[in-house]
C-alpha cells in the first residue's frame, strides 16, 4: 500500500443529503484558503445525489465513494447486506486513512461517519463531529463517546449532547459576505425579472419537496389574481422534474426561473421578497443570513421530526422574519397559507 506522505492532507465525511455535503465542502472551501498546501479527501456515499453534488468540486483533490445504506431497524431481511455494507466501509475506510493519512477529519453525521470515526479512532487521527440541527441524529448520539469535540450551530443542541463536548460555532453558511451587498436592481436583472413584480423563492432543498412544489400549484391555481402580480424563483431538487413546473408557470403567465438546483442562490435570495422553503439548518441560515421575510413549512414523518425544531429554534432568532406552518395544518388549509403570504408581501 502506498503511504502518501509527500502532501497534507485533511478529510471531510458528509454523505446522502445536501444539508450535509453542502456546509462540507464550504468548511473544505475555508480551510483551503487558509491552508493552500493542504489537500482534501472527501469520502461520501455512492448514491446518485452525493455524485451529482460532488462530481464537479475542484476544491475536493481526492473523491472516495463508499456504499452504506441507512441502518433497516425493523427490517429483518434487509441486516445481511447491510452488515456486509458496514465490513466493506470499515476496510475501505482504513485503506484511505491509512493512505493518506489526514491531520484530522471532520464529519458532518450520516451512517457514512460511523466507519470513517471508528477507524480514526484506531489510528489516533483527531476526528470532529458537525451536529448541525437543534436535535442531534442517530450517528452523532452514537459517535459521542468516541470523539472529544462536537460542533453545534444551535444552542439548544446541548440540552441532548454531553455539555462539554459541544462547541457553539457560526453555521457554515456556503456564501461570502459581499453576497448580501448585491444590489436587489441587479439581482433581478440578471434573473431578467421585473422590479414591478413581487418575487417568491421556493426551495425544497438540494433533493426537492413534492409536497411544496404542489401546494404551491394550488396555491397559485386558487389565487389567480395573484398572476399579474408575482414572479416566481423555484428550486425543484434533482429528485424532481423541473420541466413540468416550468410548464405550469408558463401556462398561467408567470415569469419564472425553475432550476433543480444550484451552488450559486446570492442572486436569487437577493432578489426575493418572500422566501417558501422546508427547514433544514442550511436553508433556515441561508434565510438567517441574507435576512429574507420567509414561511418555512418542516418536514415530519414517522422517521424524524428534527425540522420541526429547527424552525422552531430559527423562529426565535427571526421572530418577525419567520412563520412556521406545520405540513399536516396545510393539506387542506390553502387560505392559511395565503394569510401568511399576504402578511409579508403586499398583494
Amino acid at each position: 500500500m502506498e503511504i502518501m506522505k509527500t502532501k497534507s492532507w485533511v478529510c471531510f465525511v458528509a454523505g446522502r443529503s445536501g444539508g450535509h455535503i453542502i456546509p462540507a465542502l464550504t468548511l473544505a472551501q475555508q480551510y483551503k484558503e487558509k491552508n493552500i498546501d493542504t489537500n482534501i479527501l472527501f469520502l461520501s456515499t455512492n448514491t446518485e445525489l452525493d455524485k451529482k453534488l460532488l462530481s464537479k468540486q475542484p476544491i475536493i483533490d481526492r473523491l472516495i465513494h463508499i456504499s452504506l445504506g441507512n441502518f433497516p431497524y425493523k427490517k429483518l431481511h434487509k441486516y445481511p447486506l447491510f452488515l456486509w455494507q458496514l465490513i466493506i466501509s470499515l476496510c475501505k475506510s482504513f485503506y484511505y486513512l491509512v493512505r493518506y493519512r489526514p491531520q484530522k477529519i471532520t464529519a458532518m453525521g450520516g451512517y457514512i461517519s460511523i466507519p470513517v470515526c471508528a477507524i480514526s479512532w484506531i489510528l489516533h487521527i483527531p476526528y470532529e463531529l458537525f451536529e448541525l440541527n437543534v436535535v442531534p441524529g442517530k450517528t452523532t448520539t452514537f459517535l459521542t463517546s468516541l470523539v472529544s469535540r462536537i460542533n453545534i450551530c444551535f444552542e439548544q443542541t446541548k440540552n441532548h449532547l454531553p455539555a462539554n463536548k459541544c462547541y457553539p460555532i457560526a453555521y457554515p453558511v456556503r456564501f461570502s459576505a459581499n453576497a448580501k451587498i448585491i444590489p436587489k436592481k441587479e439581482a433581478l436583472a440578471t434573473l431578467t425579472f421585473l422590479s414591478t413584480r413581487i418575487t417568491i423563492m421556493i426551495l425544497g432543498g438540494s433533493q426537492g419537496s413534492s409536497f411544496i412544489n404542489n401546494v404551491m400549484k394550488k396555491w397559485i391555481q386558487s389565487y389567480s389574481a395573484y398572476h399579474s402580480q408575482i414572479q416566481i424563483i423555484h428550486q425543484t431538487g434533482l429528485l424532481h422534474d423541473q420541466y413540468v413546473l416550468e410548464e405550469f408557470y408558463a401556462k398561467n403567465n408567470i415569469p419564472a426561473f425553475v432550476f433543480d438546483y444550484s451552488d450559486e442562490l446570492e442572486y436569487c435570495y437577493q432578489a426575493a421578497d418572500l422566501i417558501i422553503c422546508r427547514s433544514g439548518a442550511g436553508t433556515l441560515f441561508e434565510v438567517y443570513f441574507f435576512q429574507k421575510p420567509c414561511i418555512t413549512i418542516p418536514l415530519e414523518t414517522v422517521a424524524t421530526t428534527h425540522q420541526y425544531y429547527n424552525a422552531k429554534a430559527m423562529e426565535n432568532l427571526l421572530p418577525t422574519l419567520l412563520t412556521v406552518i406545520k405540513q399536516n395544518e396545510l393539506e387542506d388549509n390553502l387560505p392559511l397559507l395565503n394569510k401568511a403570504i399576504v402578511h409579508f408581501i403586499k398583494i
